[in-house]
């Protein structure tokens, strides 16, 4: 089970991936998976556009082909050791930039307790950017969103990051 606080940068991840890889880039604490609903061109790059360091996850589109891309980069974390029970407080914080993307419904972020539960809204990626600058999303607390949704931390919790666009 993951050790809290835990960050990830993405230092050590590598590659673009076009199509979807359920193993996109893994390590002990984490294994994040791309989906895309675009096979030939829905695209996750680790080696663009970072806020600190040399890496960063994007979601984006190989080429505009007159469709949209659907996106989701998912972090699956062994969270077992936590319960929303506890009066502990679990909060997520991230940057995020956009690149001139539309709205689209799909550019969010969610969260379920298990693989199997229900995904839950949590922030809406499109209504907070500020197109070219990084936005720090702070301090949503994830224990509250959890419990209100009749779901609790796991050893499958899941992290969902979406884009939805033609680029």
């Amino acid at each position: 089970a993951v050790t809290l606080p835990f960050t990830e940068d993405f230092e050590v991840a590598t590659g673009t991936f076009i199509g979807s890889e359920p193993a996109a880039y893994c390590r002990s604490e984490v294994s994040w998976s791309f989906e895309t609903n675009r096979p030939l061109n829905g695209r996750l790059r680790f080696d663009y556009y970072p806020h600190n360091g040399t890496k960063a996850a994007t979601l984006d589109v190989d080429s505009a082909d007159n469709g949209k891309a659907v996106n989701y980069l998912v972090g699956t974390i062994n969270m077992s050791n936590y319960d929303t029970s506890s009066t502990n407080f679990f909060l997520l914080s991230f940057f995020h930039r956009s690149h001139g993307d539309f709205e689209d419904p799909r550019d969010s972020v969610w969260v379920r307790g298990s693989n199997t539960d229900p995904w839950i809204g949590i922030y809406d990626l499109y209504a907070n950017q500020v197109n070219g600058a990084f936005v720090q999303a702070q301090n949503i607390e994830l224990k509250d969103i959890l419990k209100n949704a009749n779901q609790n931390f796991s050893s499958t919790f899941q992290l969902r990051f979406g884009q939805e666009g033609y680029r």
